[in-house]
């Protein structure tokens, strides 16, 4: 029997009559992003060469993953702070610190210099002495773990929203740094996908030991 997937166990769950769910808004939120982050196929521009587009299909990519783990974060904290008994569990996820562990990937990264000298150039002054910098620019110097893979994420999402990434610095992203940003991005996604099943599992349990 094929396994069902968290989503598909997820829908079933809020259809089930026993748990009447109305308020779950940021939860489909969530599966909307995901989908969207999972399907992403590249952007296309008139007037912008190969090399630019590559260079912000990968910080996209990484954007969507990344804010699609955030959307998880805040359906989990919604569903907390509204007291849905049926969505409210003991689960938390660290927002700014959770690791995002794979070496070769962390590796790939730190390998190109270039790529993490554009996340630095481009934060904001403000980013500047933040404890998010200062992940990223021990990553620079050498530190490679989870978290430090988790600021250059963050890094780059926050790019991505705010504006600050170029052109020009798009451009800079070589061949080999796109697909390290690909991989970085299915990780992301991976990690999501598998926090969302530990999620789901736990308002499955606790459904159960109420309807006894």
């Amino acid at each position: 029997m094929k396994k069902q997937t968290a989503f598909k166990r997820w829908a079933d769950f809020v259809k089930d009559e026993k748990t009447t769910i109305n308020r779950a808004p940021s939860s489909f939120r969530f599966i909307a992003r995901f989908r969207l982050a999972s399907k992403f196929d590249g952007v296309k521009a008139d007037g912008y060469g190969e090399k630019t587009l590559r260079g912000y299909d990968a910080l996209l990519k990484v954007f969507l993953a990344y804010t699609a783990f955030e959307s998880l974060i805040e359906a989990i904290d919604e569903n907390r702070a509204i007291g849905n008994k049926h969505l409210a569990v003991d689960f938390s996820i660290d927002k700014h610190n959770h690791s995002f562990d794979d070496f070769s990937i962390s590796r790939k990264i730190w390998n190109n210099e270039k790529l993490l000298q554009i996340l630095i150039d481009y934060a904001d002054v403000s980013q500047r002495t933040s404890v998010q910098m200062e992940a990223l620019m021990s990553f620079y110097l050498g530190v490679i773990d989870g978290k430090h893979l988790h600021a250059v994420a963050r890094q780059i999402r926050h790019l991505v929203a705010h504006g600050n990434l170029t052109a020009y610095g798009a451009e800079s992203i070589r061949k080999e740094n796109t697909d390290a940003l690909g991989e970085l991005a299915k990780l992301i996604l991976d990690e999501t996908y598998n926090l969302f099943e530990q999620y789901v599992s736990k308002i499955e349990a606790q459904a159960a030991i109420s309807t006894k």
